[in-house]
């Protein structure tokens, strides 16, 4: 309670002071009022880091069990989280008021949205947590959602919001254009640093770079498959494909889709930087269920995107079960021994294909009379712990494998005695 009341306590400061301190609309901001944003941000932040803390903590005390700690964590949590979207939302007022930068409506934060703003197709602007790098970059990301706004109202639409098109990265350019033209322009400048503005510099040659469609190339994607074509749900599959761009553009995404479900993929040869005749992209080692499968894949260059095949799908690879594993061979101790101690370890060979062992030992042959099963075992031995066995009596153990496929029979049942005892 005493963070939340800390940071409940900023954000009424700042209001009191906005009220005390009105601001001259002629001029750009004050260093006064540039530093009531900047409290507002860390008044959110330092709200953030207890919202971590104690998610972190909440989380823990569920796995130790602990329902009282871990109910008193997700109250602090929850108060910790209220103080920084009031915050956050108080930030982007003052920002407001001070920059000048409007936006139609009233911009909301979304604690859950990474990015720094977006504006989605009926106008309303939306802040993220990156946009609260400092106050003139939150400025500056308001400017830059307002451009968005003003497209939407000239009636840009369709492809606007369809990433890796022309009209995308005109639209954005023009918002970089608009976020540097401001940081020097008297009442509304956002003052950024450097890192600020080269960031922003770097953003828009990108997006300039992908806008010229009509000199770009399309790319092509050639000779998907897998290996092996079958096998079963212990075997990993991998997928490559090759791609081919004539203006020597790496792919900004290749992605294989397997029964629908998208992976990533990855580049095989990392220093192939020549990607006008052919680069090979893989997705490797992955298992699948046992079933018949199918798959394509897809990338673009930011500009076009490019699928193989260019329809449909490609059938495979035939996935079984494997067949179940070899019943194992008994190491130690030896068939017919006398053990000397009450704490000792059965040991067994490795089932070829195996993943996991039963072990059960018995005072008859028949094991009717266990006094030990124990399943899911992975390691080749298992310490018997005191209390199972007793002195001067006859035991019989066995073992069997299990996989995928199912299990296989028992091993030969071997036979060990305690000694007498003391």
């Amino acid at each position: 309670m005493a963070r939340k009341a800390k940071i409940i306590a900023i954000c009424f400061f700042v209001l009191f002071a906005l009220m005390v301190f009105p601001h001259n609309l002629q001029a750009a901001p004050t260093e006064w009022e540039v530093e009531a944003i900047q409290g507002a941000i860390n008044a959110g932040n330092r709200a953030e880091a207890d919202y971590r803390e104690a998610m972190a903590k909440a989380a823990e005390a569920f796995v130790a069990g602990d329902r009282d700690e871990c109910e008193s964590q997700n109250s602090l949590a929850l108060d910790a989280q209220v103080a920084m979207i009031a915050a956050r939302q108080l930030a982007i007022d003052l920002a407001d008021q001070y920059y000048k930068i409007n936006v139609k409506g009233t911009p909301t934060y979304d604690p859950d949205y990474g990015g720094d703003g977006e504006t989605d197709a009926a106008g309303n602007v939306t802040i993220g947590n990156d946009a609260f790098r400092s106050p003139g970059w939150l400025a500056s990301t308001k400017a830059h959602e307002g451009v968005h706004q003003n497209q939407i109202a000239a009636g840009v639409g369709g492809d606007f919001w369809t990433p890796c098109t022309r009209l995308y990265h005109r639209t954005e350019v023009e918002a970089y254009d608009e976020e540097l033209r401001l940081d020097g322009e008297g009442a509304k400048e956002t003052g950024l640093t450097e890192d600020e503005k080269r960031d922003l510099k770097e953003r828009r040659d990108y997006h300039a770079r992908k806008m010229t469609a009509a000199f770009n190339h399309f790319p092509t994607l050639e000779g998907g498959g897998v290996t092996p074509v079958s096998g079963d749900v212990t075997t990993a599959f991998a997928f490559t494909i090759e791609w081919t761009d004539r203006d020597n553009d790496p792919p900004e995404y290749a992605w294989v889709f397997v029964d629908d479900q998208r992976y990533t993929a990855s580049q095989a040869d990392p220093y192939d930087v020549n990607y006008t005749d052919g680069t090979t992209f893989e997705l490797d080692c992955i298992t699948l269920p046992a079933g018949s499968h199918y798959y394509h894949f897809e990338a673009s260059d930011g500009v076009y995107h490019a699928r193989f095949p260019s329809t449909a799908e490609i059938s495979g690879p035939s996935v079984t079960l494997p067949s179940p594993p070899p019943a194992p061979i008994l190491k130690l101790p030896t068939n017919m021994s006398m053990v000397l101690s009450l704490t000792l370890r059965l040991e067994w060979n490795a089932s070829t294909g195996a993943t996991s062992y039963r072990l059960q030992v018995a005072t008859d042959y028949t094991f009717t009379n266990l006094v030990l099963s124990g399943s899911g075992m992975t390691d080749l031995y298992y310490d018997v712990p005191l209390g199972v066995l007793n002195w001067n009596t006859p035991y019989y153990w066995r073992v069997n494998a299990t996989n995928a496929g199912g299990t296989s029979g028992w091993s030969d049942y071997w036979h060990f005695k305690t000694a007498a005892g003391l």
